[in-house]
């Protein structure tokens, strides 16, 4: 046991954008008079203790979402880091009468040049991150909510986009979906998933990466790292390399949902 005049508490996590990982750090001080025996994980413990220390509110809040089609299947569509909803629901056209296609959006709102004209959403930063996860699982099992009342959907099934994979990634481990089919297009395992323990949620689902050959972002550590996650876990996934970039493969979509 030793005193400390001051504790010095380090808080560390990750950060998402284009559905690829960043670590972040801070740290701050503050005085104290008691002792503290200095453990391994003083950085786990200060990470909670930052959580602990801010106030918190609840309030209802009213969020939108956008929808395309009638049909007795349903596709519901996150996108990526910067678009928006009423934009990237467009690019499913293709999938014809057979679907009804269900587009939340991020809440994270800002003007993708300046301080004006175009912008863009997000379904998160490193700012409040845990707290963003937790308010947009609950803004998805919302949408949910309202939409299985509507009717007895023939298949429900859930495509991730980028940023949006990690938010769908979450949202089936975390929250009260459970869709028959979920395609994976050019994201990752958010670090905080673990499929190891999350294995009875992902195993009944059949899962589709989707991965451009040209996609900047790809690097051979990062696809590695995600075929190793999925080969661990020992869950069953189709790998897709396509010719393209950082987009979506609408064409390599289009025919695994026709596919039964």
């Amino acid at each position: 046991m030793i005193v400390l005049s001051y504790c010095v508490i380090f808080c560390s996590g990750y950060y998402e954008r284009n559905g690829h990982y960043s670590k972040f750090k801070f740290k701050f001080k503050f005085k104290s008079r008691y002792k503290f025996k200095i453990k391994s994980n003083i950085r786990i413990l200060g990470f909670y203790l930052c959580i602990a220390l801010i106030p918190q509110v609840s309030y209802q809040q009213k969020a939108t979402y956008y929808r395309e089609g009638t049909g007795k299947k349903l596709l519901y569509v996150l996108h990526g880091y910067g678009q928006l909803a009423k934009f990237f629901i467009r690019k499913f056209k293709q999938l014809g009468e057979e679907y009804t296609i269900i587009a939340p959006e991020g809440q994270h709102y800002f003007y993708l040049e300046g301080t004006s004209d175009r912008v863009g959403a997000s379904w998160m930063t490193k700012e409040n991150r845990e707290q963003d996860i937790e308010n947009y699982i609950n803004y998805l099992d919302a949408i949910r909510a309202e939409i299985s009342q509507e009717q007895e959907w023939k298949e429900v099934n859930i495509l991730g986009f980028s940023q949006g994979v990690a938010t769908a990634f979450r949202w089936i481990a975390e929250g009260e979906i459970s869709p028959s089919k979920f395609l994976i297009c050019s994201g990752l395992v958010p670090p905080d998933v673990d499929l190891k323990i999350k294995k009875d949620i992902f195993d009944p689902i059949k899962m589709t990466y989707f991965s451009g050959v040209n996609d900047p972002y790809r690097t051979e550590d990062s696809v590695t790292e995600f075929y190793d996650a999925v080969a661990s876990s020992k869950l069953n996934m189709d790998l897709v390399n396509f010719e393209g970039v950082h987009e979506v493969f609408v064409e390599g979509i289009v025919k695994v949902l026709n596919k039964e």
